[in-house]
């Protein structure tokens, strides 16, 4: 993702959120930083990868109902995408 991708998507996160949420994020993504799971201790890479871990978790759980997963998938990837066209940035996770 481009930097000006990023600070506008930090922008969003900063107006959407209370003040305590956006400075757990910030402390999330510093630590999420320092162990090397993000490669910018930004709020909008750490927002990137709790949404992954997530993601990553409903997959899981739900492996053994393949087929109802890949539509919650879909509908998981269609919204993404819907958000991401709204919000005007492209990401390349």
């Amino acid at each position: 993702m481009g930097r000006k991708a990023a600070e506008e998507l930090e922008k969003i996160v900063s107006t959407k959120l209370s003040a305590g949420d956006y400075q757990f994020l910030q402390k999330y993504a510093k630590d999420a930083y320092d162990a090397g799971a993000i490669e910018l201790p930004t709020v909008s890479h750490a927002v990137r990868l709790i949404v992954k871990i997530k993601r990553a978790n409903v997959l899981r759980k739900l492996s053994s109902h393949s087929s109802t997963a890949e539509k919650l998938v879909d509908r998981i990837e269609l919204r993404y995408k819907i958000l991401m066209k709204d919000l005007k940035i492209q990401d390349k996770f």
